[in-house]
């Protein structure tokens, strides 16, 4: 996509850029805060034809993600951008999170419902999905340590960069909760 992106003019790879000046040392910084270990960050850049706005998230790579990328023969990576147009969005389901972060079917129920859901808190989660507030803490404590994540905001970050979440099942899955 990032290739498609560069030849409609939206987003220049080397050096990064985009079509907008503002845009472009918005972007710049939140690269620079990546590479210095900062927190990297968000923001939106409108398409070369300013028809939408694509998301952007920028994040620093741990010694961990870096040597999962050199395996993959991508070196000298020491962040990544994520790009996230909403006319290229998939829906991923939950089979997806557990498959690739090892959740539990609990763990990706109650991570899903933090992407989708848009929950104020712990307690409206809990309630939408049938489970006790403690519950749905001590997942979330899991689901951030599986996906190397620090907060929901981070975790809504990953969960956006991989597309959008969708539940499956219903809250007829207190069993598996109750063995995780």
């Amino acid at each position: 996509m990032a290739r498609s992106l560069e030849a409609q003019g939206t987003l220049k790879l080397k050096p990064i850029s985009t079509w907008s000046a503002p845009h472009s040392r918005r972007l710049a910084g939140l690269v620079r805060s990546a590479l210095a270990g900062g927190a990297g960050g968000t923001m939106s850049v409108p398409s070369h034809d300013r028809s939408r706005l694509l998301s952007m998230v920028v994040a620093g790579l741990r010694s961990r993600e870096s040597s999962v990328l050199r395996e993959a023969h991508i070196r000298g990576a020491a962040c990544v951008l994520f790009v996230i147009d909403p006319l290229q969005r998939r829906v991923i389901g939950t089979q997806h999170l557990i498959d690739a972060y090892g959740l539990t079917r609990a763990e990706a129920r109650v991570a899903a419902s933090v992407f989708s859901g848009g929950l104020a808190s712990t307690s409206a989660s809990a309630s939408a999905l049938g489970l006790s507030a403690n519950t749905v803490k001590t997942h979330l404590r899991r689901i951030f340590a599986k996906t190397g994540t620090k907060g929901q905001g981070e975790l809504a970050a990953l969960l956006a960069a991989l597309g959008m979440v969708k539940a499956q099942g219903g809250r007829g899955d207190n069993a598996d909760e109750r063995k995780h």
